[in-house]
Order: C-alpha cells, then structure tokens, then sequence
C-alpha cells in the first residue's frame, strides 16, 4: 500500500528546498491574512491526512453520497432507491446500518402507509443486530416506536380502536427495551411521555400510567396523568393536589381538565353535591372558548346529568343532557351514542314516552346491531314497563338475557375523562 504521508512530507520538503529564497520575498508582499489563511489550510490538511484527501472514494460510498443527495434536496423516492440499490449491489457494505437508518427516516418523511411499514422494515434490521453500544441502536428503537404509536394514534382518530391498540402495544415493546437497555437515551423524556399516554388511552390502567408518569413529572402533561392515576388508585386527596395546583394556575393546557377530573373525584365518592359544586365553578375559572375548554366542558356537562340523575332529578338531567346534544348538533359535531342513550333513559323516568320512544327508535334504526343492542333492548323493556305494556316489556328483557349481555347501561358509567 502506497504511504501517502510520507510521499506528501517528502512533496512539500521538495518544494520549500527549491522554492525558499523566492517564497521569503514573496510572502513579504503577501497580505497578512492571506499567509494566515495558507497555515490554516496546511494543518488542516495535516490534521485530515493526505491518505483521506487523495484517496478515491469507493463506488459504494459514492452512492451513498448520492443517496444523501437526494434526501437534503427531498426527493425521499430517489434516496430510497439509491441506498437499496447500493445495499443489493453490495450487501456487506462497512456502512449499512447508516444506510438502513437513512432509508427508514426517508421512508417515514414520505408520510405514508408504505413508507411507514418500510421504515418499520429497515428499523428492524438495526434492532436485530443487537448493537447496543452502535449509533444507531438507540435511535431505532425510539423511531420504530414513535412510528407505530403515530400509528396507533390515526386509527384511535378514525375508531379502529382494535387496531389502534394493537399499534400502540407494539410501540410500547420498543419503548421498554430502550428504557432498559439505553436508561441515558436522549429520548426518554419523550419516550415516558408516549409510555404515559398509551397507558391511559389504549391499557386504561392507571398501575402502568402510574408507573411511567412518575418518572417524567417535570412533564405537565405527565404530572396531570400521574394525578389521575393516583386519584383511580384511592390516593384521591393527593390527586386532587396536583389537579388544584393546574387550576388554580389557571393552566390553560390542562387546567380545564383538571377542574372536571377534580370533580370526578368527588362523583365516585358518590358525594354528587360537591360534585355539582365543584363543576358550576369551571367558567369562573375557564371563561375563554379554546379547545381545550370547549372539550372539558363537554365532559362537565356530561359528569352534571349524571349527578342530577343519581340524585332523582330526571327532568333536570334530561335538559343537560339535550342542552349539550344541540351544542354539540349546532357546531356540526356528533354527539356520542351513549348521549342518545342517557336521555332516552332520562325520557322513562320523567317519565315522557312519547320522547323515549323517538330516541330509542333512533337508538335501535342506527345501533341495533351494534355492541349497543342490549342496552337498547333494555331501554326499550323500561319503556314498555312504564306504559304497562307487561308483555313486551318481558320479551325484551328475554332477549337480554337470552343474549347474556355484560354490557352495563351508560348511565351508570363513571369513567374518567382520560378515557375519552
């Protein structure tokens, strides 16, 4: 192998032996800054060495180079097909879990179903290696797991709830071994709070919510979960602590949440006068429209009909519960079907049939078939039983027990806010 370190020394030897009684007088008509820059250049070109300054570049890195080309200019098709033609031309290639991660993160920037599972693919062959001490380790774990639970969260926003889940769990495996074998990963701020979340949303366990959340509590976000963990565990003095602290700062992130989570508290106590008292302060403390607020208010309003209908006061109940349907109705929303269901249930104790029987036909056109069917059934046995129609009321009950139903009626629910 040629040495070039020392082909250079003898080149420049040469050339100050010769050169030197010119180059003196030269340099003293020479700007200073121009010398200086002469020096600057010679030791960094010292400091880089001659070899990687003359030596050629192989075909591979060349496509390489290429493949980064493309990507800073944002052409992620073309870098993709550039780095796996590289990698199939040159399957060993030294750098090829650099050229794994740089196609994942193209693939990811393509913003697509087929670029997600790609990525997905790439970040694999990085984990499998089980490089923990490489580059990129670390970083694949925590980009195959932000990719899947991005997953998760698109199809939570568009009801494929099952699916959603199953993403998010898969995230959620990716997230451990890296909160195990990289404890000092840069990301795990990020990763506890992504942890937090698919605790709450897709486990609904406030033990793992709790467990994550604790240690990321200089998240607010992560503060606010830990409360409500806390809370659904029976500390509930300390949960409404932290959530008194939101709202008394008036947090305008989480603050609104706060307030109705601290009423919550007081609900599943079954104290539902502080309860009511607690949610009649949230605009003294809320007054601005923002989305935050308009989405806490909805689970207020919800959280005062059932309050006044554990406490006997169906009419009351009832006009909350309508109130908030048209709210809902007047700015092009849906309300939830368990709405329909509350105040059709509502309607048969008043009671007001002639309501009742409206909502629950609605209920029985559009969710009869659904994981809804036998509360319907039993909304509809309750009417029958209030117009003393004995004998359907009984037909309908046969059918709920014929089907074995578990489901428990919504107007007895009392979940979080967290949940929705």
């Amino acid at each position: 192998m040629v040495n070039f370190t020392i082909l250079f020394f003898r080149y420049i030897w040469y050339i100050l032996r010769c050169l030197w009684p010119n180059m003196v007088s030269l340099y003293k008509n020479l700007p200073m800054k121009f010398i200086i820059r002469i020096v600057v250049a010679m030791l960094l070109l010292l400091y880089i060495g001659p070899e990687k300054v003359f030596a050629q570049q192989s075909p591979s890195d060349q496509a390489n180079d290429a493949g980064l080309r493309h990507f800073n200019l944002g052409d992620y098709a073309s870098a993709i097909t550039t780095w796996e033609n590289l990698l199939r031309n040159d399957p060993n290639y030294a750098k090829r879990e650099e050229v794994w991660y740089s196609i994942a993160k193209a693939a990811i920037l393509q913003k697509s179903q087929p670029g997600n599972e790609k990525a997905i693919e790439y970040l694999d062959k990085i984990i499998t290696l089980k490089n923990v001490n490489g580059q990129y380790y670390g970083q694949s774990l925590f980009l195959i797991g932000e990719t899947l639970f991005l997953q998760a969260e698109q199809r939570y926003e568009t009801d494929e709830l099952v699916q959603a889940r199953a993403y998010a769990i898969e995230a959620k495996k990716h997230f451990d071994l890296l909160l195990t074998e990289i404890p000092d990963s840069p990301n795990r701020p990020q990763v506890l709070f992504y942890q937090t979340q698919i605790a709450v949303k897709y486990l609904q366990s406030a033990v793992e919510t709790k467990k994550y959340a604790e240690l990321a509590m200089d998240n607010k976000y992560c503060k606010f979960y830990y409360a409500w963990a806390i809370g659904q565990l029976g500390e509930e003095a300390k949960a409404r602590g932290y959530f008194w602290e939101f709202i008394s700062n008036r947090d305008p992130d989480i603050g609104p949440m706060s307030l109705y989570e601290l009423a919550h508290t007081y609900y599943r106590a079954g104290d539902y006068q502080k309860t009511l008292t607690e949610l009649n302060s949230f605009r003294n403390f809320f007054p601005n429209d923002t989305p935050e607020t308009r989405k806490a208010s909805l689970n207020v309003q919800r959280l005062q009909a059932m309050c006044l209908l554990h406490t006997q006061k169906y009419s009351e109940a009832a006009e909350q519960m309508d109130q908030m349907i048209r709210q809902l109705e007047s700015r092009k929303e849906n309300p939830m079907v368990e709405d329909y269901i509350f105040l059709a249930f509502c309607y048969t104790r008043i009671p007001d049939f002639s309501k009742a029987d409206g909502l629950i036909s609605l209920l029985e056109n559009n969710y009869g078939n659904s994981t809804f069917a036998d509360t319907i059934n039993l909304l509809r046995a309750a009417y029958f039983a209030g117009l003393e129609q004995h004998r359907q009321a009984w037909i309908h009950n046969n059918r709920l027990h014929h089907q074995q139903s578990t489901t428990a009626p919504a107007w007895s629910s009392s979940s979080s806010s967290c949940f929705k």
